[in-house]
């Protein structure tokens, strides 16, 4: 593809994914805002599913408004007994959950499970995933934990 093709793609791909106001899903991705996610087919724990991620060009979900939780949610409805990774993290500081992928702290927009997070299983629950027991609500686990994961990315962004 030469490299006119490739800005022309860009740019309608880019127009193409602003467009939209709703979530739409294709396959294992789908578009809500400026925003494109993929739902991996793969299981990983939280440091390869982060790093399968940016390999993909995109970076682990994070969840930044009860929108963008509700696109989510709309798209991993058939998979209710799944798991799935976001950046959320602590591991730079116990108790100040912070997305990976943006350095910005977790909320004001919220989703705990009731009673989480909890920091169980011999306090080393350092990661954020959407918890199958509870809807899908926001959980802490262990980040070696194997499961599922959304990458996001803004391709209209520098």
């Amino acid at each position: 593809m030469s490299s006119y093709n490739a800005i022309i793609f860009v740019i309608c791909f880019c127009i193409a994914v602003s467009n939209g106001t709703g979530a739409k899903r294709v396959s294992s991705r789908f578009t809500f805002g400026n925003s494109t996610y993929e739902i991996s087919a793969n299981r990983a724990g939280w440091v390869q599913a982060k790093n399968d991620c940016r390999i993909k060009g995109m970076r682990l979900l994070s969840i930044e408004s009860a929108e963008e939780n509700n696109a989510v949610l709309e798209n991993i409805v058939l998979m209710p007994g799944e798991r799935f990774w976001t950046s959320g993290s602590d591991l730079g500081h116990e108790g100040a959950f912070y997305w990976e992928a943006t350095g910005h702290s977790v909320g004001p927009f919220i989703n705990w499970a009731p009673d989480q997070p909890d920091n169980a299983q011999s306090r080393s629950e350092h990661c954020i995933e959407l918890w199958h027991e509870a809807n899908h609500l926001w959980n802490d686990n262990k980040c070696d934990t194997q499961s599922l994961y959304i990458c996001e990315g803004h391709p209209c962004e520098e």
